[in-house]
């Protein structure tokens, strides 16, 4: 028996999780750190959502990994599978014998089927949001909890600030000094696909957020974090650069194609609009494979881009 999940159309576009809702373990770090010592070396983790995988590895704690989302194509594929945007599947579930559940459910109730099971066998569920870069620095604190550095911690909250994590994520997501000559360069536009139509990031997107902090400026300042555009749209926004966010399959090595080749084929239909961002081959595409999942990964993408937007400002010098 299945409950049923967020939509799975939702999920593939925004690489997005809805929702700000934390399970009640945490909402006392105290407790929850208290709790989790007790089980110490024996976290056993059932993870139904990429993006909290990816900030579990990036903490060290991939080997506590013992189950995983359906469409989790970046952890390891042996693997068992307990759920996907279908639902959570209870039996195996049953089968992984977690310690905890991790998820991303949003505002909606808990399933009261996974409630129960987490009564009966003393699981920990915990439901957090990868919405927003808050939620992801905030989500990464709270499953830091499951690390020995957080274990053996006299004061947690000065522990999380000095730890390597939370100094690399107060780093990257801060705000940086625009590089010389951003202002020549204009506008913006970030992408994930061209054809048929151009999906873009648009405010409230954590993509589009970092855009910010590292000195760009969005093409899109309003509307939803996810915007579908034709040539019309984008050629009235006419961009002074265009970044796709193609990510390569996990395990894929970057395309050896010319760059030039590569840009003209990722952008399609645009690459004919006469834009001033093409025109000024003001184009570029980062392809890192965890670049559209929201997680600490995020940290790698706005120093990609950073570099980015420093080498269109030194072409418009």
């Amino acid at each position: 028996m299945r409950d049923r999940g967020p939509n799975r159309r939702d999920v593939l576009r925004l690489g997005l999780s809805a929702g700000l809702a934390c399970a009640a373990w945490h909402a006392l770090p105290g407790l929850a750190t208290a709790h989790a010592a007790q089980r110490g070396s024996a976290d056993r983790l059932a993870v139904l959502s990429p993006a909290l995988a990816v900030i579990l590895r990036d903490l060290g704690l991939g080997d506590r990994i013992i189950a995983r989302h359906g469409f989790d194509i970046w952890s390891e594929q042996s693997l068992p599978v307990v759920g996907d945007q279908a639902g959570i599947d209870y039996e195996a579930l049953i089968r992984s014998d977690p310690s905890a559940v991790l998820l991303e459910w949003g505002r909606r109730e808990i399933p009261i089927r996974l409630q129960d099971l987490a009564r009966e066998r003393s699981w920990e569920i915990v439901n957090c949001s990868t919405l927003s870069l808050a939620d992801i620095r905030e989500t990464t604190r709270r499953l830091w909890v499951f690390t020995p550095e957080c274990r053996s911690a006299s004061n947690v909250e000065k522990a999380w600030t000095e730890s390597r994590m939370g100094a690399e994520l107060g780093r990257a997501w801060s705000p940086r000094e625009a590089p010389a000559g951003i202002d020549r360069v204009g506008k913006v536009l970030l992408l994930i696909s061209t054809d048929p139509v151009a999906a873009a990031l648009g405010p409230g997107s954590s993509h589009a957020e970092i855009l910010g902090l590292v000195g760009g400026v969005p093409s899109l300042d309003k509307g939803l974090p996810y915007q579908e555009l034709d040539a019309e749209d984008v050629l009235r926004l006419d961009p002074g650069a265009i970044v796709l966010l193609r990510p390569r399959t996990p395990g894929g090595s970057p395309s050896a194609a010319p760059l030039e080749e590569r840009l003209t084929v990722a952008l399609g239909p645009l690459a004919k609009l006469g834009l001033r961002a093409v025109r000024e081959k003001r184009v570029a595409i980062l392809d890192d494979p965890l670049l559209l999942l929201p997680s600490t990964s995020l940290i790698a993408y706005a120093d990609r881009l950073a570099e980015t937007l420093a080498a269109f400002a030194a072409s418009a010098r």
